[in-house]
């Protein structure tokens, strides 16, 4: 059985082996890569800081790449500090730069091109990371109303804080539609991590037999619709609980199966 430290040392040779590999060390990166949500990751081993001087007093990571990967994270940062105002169809790689204290060169040099930069904020700063992390990391064990209660919370959260971002994924002008078509498989895969989620649910006797992509798309929706409506984080738990039960509403069993974690 392995112990917390077994774990914190598994997860430092994993951010390791990401940096080594020069795919962007991230805390949503590492989530995903070992199969925990972020908030695991946070408990075990801390933050991006956190990590990097662990492996820096290690020797696991040198200056060179400490200093690689904290460019990096400056530069998701000043993106994520935009786009709190404004579209990503309105910034530019330059103001992005600036905000970070980096070149414009930098910024390519990790991120490629604009589009890069844009899938690298939506995988390690959105829910969709957070989505197949979970659900990665929880296998089908844990009830329908915890892991859809987590998600909605997580995905309400980004709305209340990035609204142009929301905005833009409903209704993106032309140079924002060419930027978003790269990341629209990546979605997909988050879908088919929960319609699977779901459909083991359904074997388990927790949810009705139903199609379970049709049933991720409405969860989506609920999750969307609700995110639309809502100004300002509000009482984000509240929120995120009353759409889960609505849902489970019309789609738990009634005999509960092995368990819903619903009061029926």
């Amino acid at each position: 059985m392995k112990t917390p430290l077994d774990e914190r040392a598994r997860l430092l040779g994993e951010a390791a082996a990401l940096i080594r590999e020069s795919k962007g060390f991230s805390v949503a990166g590492l989530a995903e890569r070992v199969g925990l949500s972020r908030a695991a990751v946070y408990r075990l081993v801390g933050g991006h800081e956190a990590i990097l001087g662990a492996l820096r007093a290690a020797g696991q990571v040198d200056e060179g790449e400490a200093a690689r990967t904290d460019a990096r994270e400056r530069i998701l940062d000043a993106m994520t500090e935009r786009l709190r105002t404004q579209r990503f169809g309105r910034l530019t790689v330059e103001e992005i730069a600036g905000e970070a204290g980096v070149s414009a060169m930098t910024v390519y040099r990790h991120f490629g091109d604009r589009p890069g930069l844009l899938r690298a904020f939506m995988e390690e700063r959105s829910p969709r990371g957070d989505l197949r992390a979970l659900l990665k990391g929880i296998g089908n064990d844990e009830v329908p109303e915890v892991v859809l209660t987590a998600l909605a919370r997580r995905a309400l959260g980004f709305a209340a804080a990035f609204p142009h971002i929301v905005r833009m994924l409903i209704s993106p002008d032309p140079e924002e539609d060419e930027l978003l078509r790269p990341l629209r498989n990546g979605g997909n895969r988050g879908r088919e991590a929960l319609a699977s989620y779901l459909d083991a649910q359904m074997q388990r006797g927790r949810l009705r037999h139903e199609d379970a992509a049709l049933l991720a798309e409405l969860f989506v929706g609920m999750v969307v619709a609700l995110a639309l409506k809502r100004s300002g984080p509000g009482d984000l738990d509240a929120a995120a609980g009353l759409l889960v039960r609505t849902f489970l509403e019309g789609h738990a069993t009634r005999g509960g199966g092995e368990g819903v974690g619903h009061g029926s």
